[in-house]
């Protein structure tokens, strides 16, 4: 799947809340935002597969307009961090995740506009 597939399933997902996965939707619809996101990055440079997170982000600014990719570090840190399950932490709301969402977007948009720059 493509990242914008991938975000798009992760819109409905999260658009869809129906009482059979009450509870389960929001960490679903993270899991596919922050894999959305990290297959545009490795879709822009598939060397970064190989780096650490930290690393990726560090290096991205210089590969696309540095205020999305500053966006798109805080986003995948939020995401991330969602996506482990713990008792005490409730998952994230549909409006936190719409935000995360618009990020992920740009960071696509910015990804397709520099890979056809490289071409």
């Amino acid at each position: 799947m493509t990242p914008g597939e991938l975000l798009d399933l992760a819109r409905q997902v999260a658009d869809r809340k129906d009482p059979a996965t009450r509870g389960l939707w929001p960490r679903a619809a993270t899991l596919l935002a922050r894999q959305a996101l990290e297959e545009a990055v490795w879709w822009l440079d598939p060397r970064l597969q190989q780096a650490t997170s930290r690393a990726t982000f560090l290096a991205l600014p210089h590969l696309i307009e540095a205020d999305v990719a500053h966006h798109a570090g805080l986003v995948h840190g939020r995401l991330s961090a969602a996506c482990h399950h713990h008792a005490y932490e409730l998952p994230p709301t549909s409006v936190e995740l719409h935000g995360c969402f618009a990020t992920v977007a740009e960071l696509i948009v910015a990804v397709d506009t520099a890979r056809g720059a490289q071409v």
